[in-house]
């Protein structure tokens, strides 16, 4: 709780460093937002709906010409707390906190370090923060979710899996598999899972219907990518990597390799790269493939990778 009200508080100071002035995606959220909390919604034009952002931004709409300057120091505040995750997690990764000794202790403080600052400067973040993007909501929750799987509360994991999956059509096929694995192990999510399969997609598909009359609208908006992205170069998917190769730093892209050796780095890795490849398959089949798209699985790649440096530097010579 202190590490939440320290979090809190440092994000509601942030306006008085950085101006709290929103993007174009977040002003059209909470535009949408004021409009659901009068009883109207118009989607027919702006950027691609979102579930989440618009329902949060609703319930923000009573506080008037406040709701964007909230609205941005919540996004902020997620953005921080992806931090102290990332350094928990790297932290923790390898090895569990009871028993360990001062060597790996301190390995695993290197590891923590890493990933917060390997997070905290993947090309972009800061930005997104500060104008309110969704990308920090994203990998905050995401990197939330797997500390409560790795804790055992599955629960947990799976409802801020929905929270990313409402904000990121990339996290649905993450969610599905962590839904499948916690409908083997436990019998009670069963009734919720089959009713969340059916409600996360209603919640993206049913507000575009009822906004704008077509509710593939937002993925054909997606399509209309804005010059310089990847999917107007000559191979989007290509285009699309790299830029998100370019958003993780050089020395992380080395510890990576290094935790291919690791079974938990390993895994996280993959996860990382999986996102990062889905966000190019889908730049190559038309959408636009920002690297901002990518900054989630990038995220993982560098805790993945500060656990893999941190091994390495403690290795015996």
């Amino acid at each position: 709780w202190r590490a939440i009200m320290a979090i809190l508080a440092a994000a509601a100071a942030s306006p008085l460093i950085v101006r709290a002035a929103p993007g174009y995606d977040p002003w059209t959220w909470l535009l949408w937002g004021r409009e659901v909390a009068s009883g109207t919604l118009s989607t027919a034009d702006g950027p691609a709906f979102k579930p989440l952002p618009v329902a949060v931004c609703a319930l923000l709409a009573p506080l008037g010409s406040a709701a964007p300057i909230v609205w941005v120091v919540l996004v902020r505040a997620a953005a921080l707390a992806a931090l102290v995750l990332a350094f928990r997690l790297g932290r923790d990764l390898d090895h569990p906190r009871r028993g360990q000794t001062p060597s790996r202790v301190g390995r695993g403080l290197l590891a923590g370090g890493l990933a917060a600052v390997g997070v905290a400067l993947a090309g972009g973040l800061a930005l997104e923060a500060a104008r309110g993007g969704e990308a920090p909501l994203v990998i905050a929750g995401a990197l939330g979710a797997i500390a409560c799987w790795r804790a055992g509360r599955l629960r947990a994991a799976l409802a801020l899996g929905v929270a990313c999956a409402l904000l990121r059509v990339e996290a649905w096929p993450f969610l599905a598999a962590a839904g499948l694995a916690a409908w083997r192990r436990d019998p009670g999510v069963r009734a919720p899972l089959a009713a969340l399969a059916v409600l996360v997609p209603a919640a993206w598909f049913v507000p575009e219907w009822l906004g704008s009359g077509d509710v593939l609208r937002s993925g054909a908006r997606a399509r209309i990518p804005n010059p310089g992205q990847p999917a107007l170069a000559e191979v989007p998917a290509l285009a699309s990597l790299w830029a998100a190769a370019k958003l993780l730093l050089v020395p992380l892209w080395i510890g990576v390799v290094l935790a291919l050796r690791g079974p938990r780095a390993r895994a996280l890795a993959a996860a990382g790269g999986a996102w990062v490849a889905l966000v190019a398959v889908m730049a190559q089949a038309g959408f636009s493939g920002e690297p901002r798209y990518a900054l989630p699985g990038v995220a993982l790649l560098a805790v993945a990778g500060a656990a893999g440096l941190a091994r390495a530097a403690a290795a015996p010579a």
